[in-house]
């Protein structure tokens, strides 16, 4: 199929200006517009919008790849918006760079806090600008729309079409997924792309070479990995499935998370027994002390006792047995001092 226009890339002021010149050598004409773009400026999404509008017969094809951002606002001017099942669209927030290193004192740090509460205010009201184009294009009200840009997750042609955003589904094939998309996705701080897309290259060759920036080509053949037996343990799947030939595997958003989660719960377990650990050493240190205070009291005791024994000293006898003592009278006692007196 012929486009008049193909909007890729990133959308700013020259794609204004693109679109522009060819809507007015085609007035009262039908155009077909591709667009397969991450976005670009708001202000030139919006300005893009409202020329599809004014223009009257403008259809715009999703046909293939990842589309966020501008690039869906562009389209919501159209009369009629098509989207193949080897798409997503992505619709946000707007956002804006902050770039802050600096050492700043108490009032430095007031003034950056009142900067960005002014340019949150600017970006609430954008982002409202941004709901009511969504909101005209779909019927939806406000307050669903604004959810589903807070969400901000990538949507395929049934979610859109029943989001309102689209109104049917066409023919279309896979996109190759480049290095500069990635890159675009990674540093634009887009989501990550979701699971259903590895379904679009099932069998596809050399698809996870390009990827990751390869230039190899070759059939691909998932193997199921069983022996990272803890790994499959804490994300309950039997095995992993990697590209036999590739170095790289990779795995879910969700599967990271509960890794995440697995390995901060043993960290916090292993902090717990290193402190008890820590506590038995010291009570071990405190006892062993404590035996080492006895011991040295018992040596005491032991050498007084030895030296009380050396020391000279009148004899002793051996006391009278019970068996051999005789029970004297008090006048029996009296009377023997009488005989002596």
């Amino acid at each position: 199929m012929k486009y008049q226009i193909s909007i890729t890339g990133y959308i700013g002021s020259w794609t204004k200006r693109m679109v522009h010149d060819i809507l007015n050598d085609n007035k009262g004409k039908h155009v077909d517009v591709s667009i397969d773009s991450l976005g670009g400026e708001v202000s030139a999404g919006l300005a893009i919008c409202q020329m599809f509008k004014s223009h009257g017969d403008v259809t715009v094809d999703f046909q293939a790849g990842f589309s966020a951002s501008a690039a869906t606002i562009c389209a919501m001017g159209a009369n009629k918006i098509r989207m193949s099942k080897y798409t997503l669209l992505l619709v946000h927030k707007c956002s804006t760079e902050q770039f802050v290193w600096s050492a700043l004192n108490e009032e430095e740090i007031g003034s950056l806090i009142e900067q960005l509460q002014k340019q949150q205010e600017n970006q609430q009201k954008i982002d409202n600008i941004i709901a009511n184009v969504y909101c005209d294009r779909s019927g939806k009200n406000h307050e669903d729309i604004i959810k589903v840009m807070s969400e901000a997750r990538w949507h395929t042609v049934d979610e859109c079409i029943e989001l309102g955003f689209v109104d049917e589904v066409m023919d279309g094939k896979p996109a190759e997924i480049t290095e500069q998309t990635q890159d675009f996705i990674k540093y634009n701080n887009l989501p990550v792309l979701p699971e259903v897309v590895n379904s679009w290259y099932e069998k596809k060759p050399g698809f996870l070479d390009r990827l990751f920036g390869k230039d190899k080509q070759h059939n691909i053949i998932l193997n199921m990995i069983k022996n990272w037996t803890h790994i499959n343990n804490v994300l309950n799947i039997e095995g992993i499935e990697a590209e036999d030939s590739a170095k790289d595997c990779t795995i879910s958003k969700e599967q990271m998370q509960k890794i995440e989660d697995k390995m901060a719960a043993d960290a916090n377990s292993i902090h717990d027994k290193d402190e008890a650990l820590t506590k038995a050493k010291n009570e071990k240190t405190a006892l062993e002390g404590k035996v080492k205070e006895l011991e040295k009291e018992r040596d005491d005791l032991k050498d007084k006792v030895k030296d009380l024994e050396d020391q000279p000293g009148g004899s002793t006898s051996t006391a009278v047995e019970d068996t051999k003592a005789q029970d004297y009278f008090s006048g029996q006692v009296f009377d023997a001092i009488n005989q002596f007196a």
